[in-house]
Protein backbone atom coordinates (compact mmCIF):
# COMPACT_ATOMS: atom_id res chain seq x y z
CA UNK A 1 0.00 0.00 0.00
CA UNK A 2 1.53 3.32 -0.98
CA UNK A 3 1.06 5.94 1.53
CA UNK A 4 0.60 9.93 0.15
CA UNK A 5 3.71 11.61 1.09
CA UNK A 6 1.34 14.44 2.72
CA UNK A 7 0.61 12.37 6.12
CA UNK A 8 0.90 14.70 8.86
CA UNK A 9 3.48 12.59 11.17
CA UNK A 10 2.02 13.65 14.45
CA UNK A 11 -1.72 13.16 13.74
CA UNK A 12 -0.73 9.82 12.41
CA UNK A 13 0.54 9.07 15.80
CA UNK A 14 -2.48 10.83 17.93
CA UNK A 15 -4.69 8.49 15.62
CA UNK A 16 -2.59 5.30 16.25
CA UNK A 17 -3.08 6.26 20.02
CA UNK A 18 -6.61 6.97 19.97
CA UNK A 19 -7.21 3.88 17.91
CA UNK A 20 -5.75 1.55 20.78
CA UNK A 21 -7.61 3.27 23.57
CA UNK A 22 -10.83 2.55 21.50
CA UNK A 23 -9.81 -1.32 22.11
CA UNK A 24 -8.15 -0.90 25.14
CA UNK A 25 -11.90 0.63 26.54
CA UNK A 26 -13.60 -2.56 25.08
CA UNK A 27 -11.19 -4.77 26.86
CA UNK A 28 -11.43 -3.31 30.00
CA UNK A 29 -15.48 -3.47 29.00
CA UNK A 30 -14.82 -7.49 29.40
CA UNK A 31 -13.06 -7.16 33.09
CA UNK A 32 -16.10 -5.72 33.99
CA UNK A 33 -18.61 -7.89 33.13
CA UNK A 34 -16.65 -11.21 33.78
CA UNK A 35 -16.80 -12.89 37.49
CA UNK A 36 -15.16 -12.93 39.82
CA UNK A 37 -15.21 -8.70 40.12
CA UNK A 38 -15.21 -7.23 43.32
CA UNK A 39 -15.13 -3.23 44.09
CA UNK A 40 -11.95 -4.06 46.23
CA UNK A 41 -10.11 -5.98 43.93
CA UNK A 42 -7.14 -5.22 42.18
CA UNK A 43 -8.81 -6.12 38.74
CA UNK A 44 -11.22 -2.80 39.96
CA UNK A 45 -8.28 -0.92 40.83
CA UNK A 46 -6.74 -1.49 37.34
CA UNK A 47 -9.81 -1.63 35.54
CA UNK A 48 -10.37 1.80 37.07
CA UNK A 49 -7.44 3.07 36.41
CA UNK A 50 -7.59 1.78 32.11
CA UNK A 51 -10.71 3.02 32.32
CA UNK A 52 -10.21 6.92 32.89
CA UNK A 53 -7.37 6.72 30.58
CA UNK A 54 -9.60 5.40 27.60
CA UNK A 55 -11.61 8.11 28.10
CA UNK A 56 -9.78 10.44 25.77
CA UNK A 57 -10.07 8.37 22.93
CA UNK A 58 -13.19 9.75 21.40
CA UNK A 59 -12.17 13.44 22.31
CA UNK A 60 -8.97 12.86 20.60
CA UNK A 61 -10.73 11.81 17.00
CA UNK A 62 -13.05 14.14 16.87
CA UNK A 63 -9.91 17.15 17.42
CA UNK A 64 -8.18 15.24 14.65
CA UNK A 65 -10.89 15.57 12.50
CA UNK A 66 -11.46 19.31 13.06
CA UNK A 67 -7.69 19.00 12.36
CA UNK A 68 -7.83 18.30 9.16
CA UNK A 69 -11.08 18.87 7.47
CA UNK A 70 -11.88 22.55 9.07
CA UNK A 71 -12.04 25.42 7.17
CA UNK A 72 -13.47 22.92 4.46
CA UNK A 73 -11.80 23.69 1.29
CA UNK A 74 -14.35 21.99 -1.14
CA UNK A 75 -17.91 22.95 -2.38
CA UNK A 76 -20.79 21.42 0.34
CA UNK A 77 -21.45 18.63 -2.35
CA UNK A 78 -17.78 18.18 -2.64
CA UNK A 79 -17.13 17.60 0.42
CA UNK A 80 -20.15 15.84 1.77
CA UNK A 81 -19.71 12.82 -1.26
CA UNK A 82 -16.12 12.62 -0.31
CA UNK A 83 -16.79 12.43 3.15
CA UNK A 84 -19.78 10.05 3.53
CA UNK A 85 -18.48 8.08 0.47
CA UNK A 86 -15.80 7.07 3.00
CA UNK A 87 -17.56 6.81 5.85
CA UNK A 88 -20.91 5.62 4.73
CA UNK A 89 -21.01 2.57 2.83
CA UNK A 90 -18.69 0.95 5.63
CA UNK A 91 -20.92 2.17 8.15
CA UNK A 92 -24.28 0.16 6.77
CA UNK A 93 -22.02 -2.98 5.75
CA UNK A 94 -20.69 -3.36 9.15
CA UNK A 95 -23.55 -2.33 11.29
CA UNK A 96 -25.31 -5.09 9.12
CA UNK A 97 -22.48 -7.59 9.85
CA UNK A 98 -22.88 -6.79 13.67
CA UNK A 99 -26.98 -7.14 13.50
CA UNK A 100 -26.57 -10.95 11.67
CA UNK A 101 -23.54 -11.92 14.03
CA UNK A 102 -25.66 -13.05 17.00
CA UNK A 103 -28.03 -15.38 14.89
CA UNK A 104 -25.15 -16.72 12.69
CA UNK A 105 -22.79 -17.53 15.27
CA UNK A 106 -25.54 -19.29 17.91
CA UNK A 107 -26.79 -21.27 14.59
CA UNK A 108 -23.25 -22.32 13.35
CA UNK A 109 -21.24 -23.12 16.20
CA UNK A 110 -24.43 -24.13 19.12
CA UNK A 111 -22.27 -21.70 21.26
CA UNK A 112 -24.21 -18.77 23.07
CA UNK A 113 -23.57 -15.29 21.05
CA UNK A 114 -23.12 -13.47 24.83
CA UNK A 115 -19.83 -15.82 25.62
CA UNK A 116 -17.92 -13.74 22.60
CA UNK A 117 -20.29 -10.68 23.24
CA UNK A 118 -20.83 -10.22 26.85
CA UNK A 119 -21.31 -6.69 26.47
CA UNK A 120 -24.40 -6.78 24.19
CA UNK A 121 -28.04 -7.50 25.48
CA UNK A 122 -28.98 -8.32 22.00
CA UNK A 123 -31.14 -11.30 21.73
CA UNK A 124 -30.24 -13.35 19.15
CA UNK A 125 -33.18 -14.40 17.11
CA UNK A 126 -34.67 -13.77 13.44
CA UNK A 127 -37.31 -11.55 14.61
CA UNK A 128 -34.71 -9.47 16.46
CA UNK A 129 -32.20 -9.46 13.63
CA UNK A 130 -34.69 -8.66 11.36
CA UNK A 131 -36.19 -5.61 13.26
CA UNK A 132 -32.51 -3.98 13.84
CA UNK A 133 -31.40 -4.41 10.72
CA UNK A 134 -34.12 -2.38 9.15
CA UNK A 135 -33.19 0.35 12.23
CA UNK A 136 -29.96 0.68 11.35
CA UNK A 137 -30.16 4.43 10.27
CA UNK A 138 -31.71 5.40 13.48
CA UNK A 139 -29.74 3.15 16.20
CA UNK A 140 -27.02 0.51 16.67
CA UNK A 141 -27.81 -2.66 18.16
CA UNK A 142 -24.67 -5.87 18.59
CA UNK A 143 -21.89 -3.21 17.55
CA UNK A 144 -22.29 -0.85 20.60
CA UNK A 145 -18.93 1.14 19.28
CA UNK A 146 -20.67 2.23 15.95
CA UNK A 147 -22.73 4.77 18.30
CA UNK A 148 -19.60 7.49 17.45
CA UNK A 149 -20.01 7.59 13.41
CA UNK A 150 -23.80 8.32 13.92
CA UNK A 151 -22.55 11.48 15.51
CA UNK A 152 -19.54 11.76 13.47
CA UNK A 153 -22.18 12.08 10.32
CA UNK A 154 -24.03 14.60 11.96
CA UNK A 155 -21.08 16.77 12.24
CA UNK A 156 -19.99 16.26 9.00
CA UNK A 157 -23.24 17.94 8.00
CA UNK A 158 -22.52 20.46 10.00
CA UNK A 159 -18.71 21.15 9.28
CA UNK A 160 -19.92 23.38 5.64
CA UNK A 161 -21.99 25.43 7.60
CA UNK A 162 -19.20 26.70 10.33
CA UNK A 163 -16.18 26.36 8.10
CA UNK A 164 -16.83 30.23 6.48
CA UNK A 165 -16.74 31.82 10.51
CA UNK A 166 -13.62 29.00 11.02
CA UNK A 167 -12.14 30.30 7.85
CA UNK A 168 -12.08 33.81 8.91
CA UNK A 169 -11.33 33.50 12.89
CA UNK A 170 -8.41 35.10 14.34
CA UNK A 171 -7.24 33.90 17.68
CA UNK A 172 -9.51 35.98 19.85
CA UNK A 173 -12.38 34.75 18.07
CA UNK A 174 -11.47 31.12 18.99
CA UNK A 175 -11.40 31.87 22.11
CA UNK A 176 -14.40 33.50 22.39
CA UNK A 177 -15.83 29.97 20.85
CA UNK A 178 -13.56 27.59 23.05
CA UNK A 179 -14.21 29.73 26.48
CA UNK A 180 -17.95 29.34 25.85
CA UNK A 181 -17.66 25.64 25.16
CA UNK A 182 -15.45 24.89 28.11
CA UNK A 183 -18.17 26.08 30.26
CA UNK A 184 -20.51 23.61 29.09
CA UNK A 185 -18.00 21.15 30.24
CA UNK A 186 -19.00 21.89 33.63
CA UNK A 187 -22.44 21.72 33.12
CA UNK A 188 -22.25 17.79 34.64
CA UNK A 189 -21.50 18.95 37.55
CA UNK A 190 -23.82 22.23 37.51
CA UNK A 191 -26.53 20.16 37.44
CA UNK A 192 -25.82 17.94 40.89
CA UNK A 193 -26.75 20.87 42.65
CA UNK A 194 -29.11 23.21 40.52
CA UNK A 195 -31.16 20.38 38.90
CA UNK A 196 -32.12 23.83 36.50
CA UNK A 197 -30.11 26.39 35.32
CA UNK A 198 -29.48 28.94 33.06
CA UNK A 199 -33.22 27.92 31.46
CA UNK A 200 -32.74 23.86 31.49
CA UNK A 201 -35.39 22.24 33.08
CA UNK A 202 -37.45 19.40 33.12
CA UNK A 203 -40.12 21.04 30.36
CA UNK A 204 -36.67 22.52 28.40
CA UNK A 205 -33.49 20.82 27.42
CA UNK A 206 -31.52 23.46 25.86
CA UNK A 207 -30.33 25.62 28.37
CA UNK A 208 -28.64 29.01 27.36
CA UNK A 209 -25.32 28.02 25.84
CA UNK A 210 -27.17 24.67 24.82
CA UNK A 211 -25.46 25.54 20.95
CA UNK A 212 -22.20 25.61 21.77
CA UNK A 213 -22.22 22.76 23.87
CA UNK A 214 -20.83 18.81 22.39
CA UNK A 215 -18.66 17.29 20.30
CA UNK A 216 -18.48 20.13 18.05
CA UNK A 217 -16.25 21.98 20.93
CA UNK A 218 -13.55 19.65 20.18
CA UNK A 219 -13.31 20.08 16.00
CA UNK A 220 -12.83 23.75 16.62
CA UNK A 221 -10.56 23.34 19.33
CA UNK A 222 -8.65 20.22 16.70
CA UNK A 223 -8.60 23.32 14.23
CA UNK A 224 -7.72 26.16 16.58
CA UNK A 225 -4.59 24.07 17.88
CA UNK A 226 -3.70 23.09 14.31
CA UNK A 227 -3.63 26.65 12.81
CA UNK A 228 -1.51 27.99 16.18
CA UNK A 229 0.56 25.75 17.61
CA UNK A 230 2.33 26.49 20.18
CA UNK A 231 5.58 25.74 18.41
CA UNK A 232 7.44 25.12 22.03
CA UNK A 233 10.04 22.45 22.54
CA UNK A 234 8.74 19.04 23.68
CA UNK A 235 10.20 19.77 26.78
CA UNK A 236 8.69 22.83 27.14
CA UNK A 237 5.24 21.86 26.46
CA UNK A 238 5.12 18.93 28.88
CA UNK A 239 6.49 20.98 31.78
CA UNK A 240 2.47 22.36 31.67
CA UNK A 241 0.94 19.80 29.93
CA UNK A 242 2.14 16.57 31.99
CA UNK A 243 0.87 18.35 35.14
CA UNK A 244 -2.47 19.12 33.75
CA UNK A 245 -2.79 15.80 32.54
CA UNK A 246 -1.86 14.33 35.66
CA UNK A 247 -4.36 16.72 37.75
CA UNK A 248 -7.11 15.64 35.42
CA UNK A 249 -6.32 11.96 35.49
CA UNK A 250 -6.20 11.90 39.47
CA UNK A 251 -9.46 13.97 39.81
CA UNK A 252 -11.14 11.76 37.24
CA UNK A 253 -10.16 8.44 38.74
CA UNK A 254 -10.70 9.62 42.62
CA UNK A 255 -14.00 10.37 41.81
CA UNK A 256 -14.87 7.46 39.48
CA UNK A 257 -13.54 5.26 42.09
CA UNK A 258 -15.29 6.34 45.15
CA UNK A 259 -18.56 6.65 42.93
CA UNK A 260 -18.76 3.24 41.25
CA UNK A 261 -18.06 0.36 42.01
CA UNK A 262 -20.40 -1.63 39.92
CA UNK A 263 -21.27 -2.01 36.40
CA UNK A 264 -19.22 -0.75 32.84
CA UNK A 265 -22.36 1.42 32.90
CA UNK A 266 -22.30 3.52 35.99
CA UNK A 267 -19.86 5.93 34.92
CA UNK A 268 -21.52 9.09 35.65
CA UNK A 269 -21.14 12.11 33.57
CA UNK A 270 -18.06 12.84 35.44
CA UNK A 271 -15.62 10.79 32.56
CA UNK A 272 -17.80 11.82 30.18
CA UNK A 273 -16.55 12.79 26.91
CA UNK A 274 -17.70 16.38 27.34
CA UNK A 275 -16.27 17.01 31.01
CA UNK A 276 -14.12 19.61 31.99
CA UNK A 277 -11.73 16.85 33.03
CA UNK A 278 -11.49 14.19 29.99
CA UNK A 279 -11.35 17.39 27.78
CA UNK A 280 -7.97 19.00 29.69
CA UNK A 281 -6.80 15.37 29.42
CA UNK A 282 -7.57 15.62 25.65
CA UNK A 283 -5.80 18.59 25.42
CA UNK A 284 -2.69 17.96 27.08
CA UNK A 285 -2.30 14.70 25.15
CA UNK A 286 -2.81 16.01 22.05
CA UNK A 287 -0.30 19.19 22.67
CA UNK A 288 2.04 16.35 23.54
CA UNK A 289 1.90 14.82 20.52
CA UNK A 290 2.00 17.73 18.22
CA UNK A 291 5.25 18.91 19.97
CA UNK A 292 6.84 15.15 20.11
CA UNK A 293 9.72 15.16 17.26
CA UNK A 294 8.48 12.85 14.63
CA UNK A 295 10.58 9.83 13.24
CA UNK A 296 12.92 9.92 11.18
CA UNK A 297 11.24 9.98 7.41
CA UNK A 298 11.15 6.58 5.72
CA UNK A 299 12.39 4.57 8.93
CA UNK A 300 10.34 1.75 9.68
CA UNK A 301 8.23 2.89 12.64
CA UNK A 302 7.35 6.05 11.02
CA UNK A 303 6.27 3.87 7.84
CA UNK A 304 4.08 1.02 10.60
CA UNK A 305 2.61 3.85 11.94
CA UNK A 306 1.57 5.79 9.17
CA UNK A 307 0.41 2.58 8.01
CA UNK A 308 -1.76 1.56 11.21
CA UNK A 309 -3.31 5.39 10.79
CA UNK A 310 -4.39 4.61 7.22
CA UNK A 311 -6.04 1.51 8.30
CA UNK A 312 -7.65 2.82 11.56
CA UNK A 313 -11.19 3.50 10.23
CA UNK A 314 -11.05 -0.49 9.60
CA UNK A 315 -9.65 -1.22 12.43
CA UNK A 316 -12.50 0.63 14.69
CA UNK A 317 -14.95 -0.96 12.94
CA UNK A 318 -13.43 -4.67 12.82
CA UNK A 319 -12.08 -4.58 16.57
CA UNK A 320 -15.63 -5.11 18.58
CA UNK A 321 -16.11 -8.58 17.06
CA UNK A 322 -12.27 -9.82 18.32
CA UNK A 323 -12.61 -8.46 21.82
CA UNK A 324 -14.40 -10.81 23.22
CA UNK A 325 -12.95 -13.76 20.88
CA UNK A 326 -9.38 -12.87 22.36
CA UNK A 327 -10.06 -12.52 25.71
CA UNK A 328 -11.79 -15.73 25.64
CA UNK A 329 -8.51 -17.59 23.95
CA UNK A 330 -6.68 -15.97 26.67
CA UNK A 331 -9.05 -17.39 29.13
CA UNK A 332 -8.40 -21.45 27.29
CA UNK A 333 -4.21 -20.41 27.35
CA UNK A 334 -4.46 -19.71 30.94
CA UNK A 335 -3.30 -16.19 30.84
CA UNK A 336 -6.14 -14.73 32.81
CA UNK A 337 -4.18 -15.66 35.59
CA UNK A 338 -2.23 -12.61 35.00
CA UNK A 339 -2.98 -9.15 37.39
CA UNK A 340 -4.99 -6.77 35.52
CA UNK A 341 -2.31 -4.20 35.57
CA UNK A 342 -0.56 -6.72 32.52
CA UNK A 343 -3.42 -8.98 30.75
CA UNK A 344 -5.32 -5.52 29.81
CA UNK A 345 -2.51 -4.01 27.87
CA UNK A 346 -1.44 -7.01 26.76
CA UNK A 347 -5.44 -8.46 25.10
CA UNK A 348 -4.99 -4.58 23.51
CA UNK A 349 -2.19 -5.34 21.75
CA UNK A 350 -3.08 -8.59 20.57
CA UNK A 351 -6.44 -7.52 19.28
CA UNK A 352 -4.96 -4.58 17.87
CA UNK A 353 -2.69 -6.60 15.93
CA UNK A 354 -5.37 -9.20 15.03
CA UNK A 355 -7.66 -6.16 13.50
CA UNK A 356 -4.61 -4.88 11.86
CA UNK A 357 -3.55 -7.50 10.16
CA UNK A 358 -7.67 -8.30 9.24
CA UNK A 359 -7.97 -4.98 7.72
CA UNK A 360 -4.65 -4.91 6.06
CA UNK A 361 -5.92 -8.09 4.30
CA UNK A 362 -9.08 -6.73 3.36
CA UNK A 363 -7.38 -3.46 2.02
CA UNK A 364 -6.32 -5.86 -1.40
CA UNK A 365 -9.45 -6.66 -2.13
CA UNK A 366 -11.15 -4.45 -5.07
CA UNK A 367 -13.35 -1.73 -4.02
CA UNK A 368 -12.19 -2.41 -0.44
CA UNK A 369 -12.44 1.61 0.47
CA UNK A 370 -16.53 0.78 0.19
CA UNK A 371 -15.39 -2.16 2.86
CA UNK A 372 -12.85 -0.30 5.32
CA UNK A 373 -12.97 3.11 4.40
Amino acid sequence: MNLPSSRIPWLDNIRVFACILVIASHIVGQFFVSPPFTSDNETFAWSSFYTVLVRVSIPLFFMISGALLLPVRDTTGQFLKKRFTRVLFPFLLWSAFYTVFPWSYETLTGDSFHSVFPLSRVTPDLETMGTNLLLIPLKFSVGIHLWYLYVLMGLYLFLPVISPWVEKAGKAAFAYFLLLWALTLLFPYLQTIFPSYLGKCPWNEYGALHSFSGYLGYMVLGCFLRKYPGNASFARTACWAVPCLAAAFWFTLHFYRTSTAQAWSSSGDYIGFASINVALMSVALFVLFQSLPAFRAGSAPRRFLADFSSMSFGIYLVHFVLVGAVYRLFGMLHLLFLPASLSIPLLTAATCLAAWGIIKLLSFLPGSRYLIG
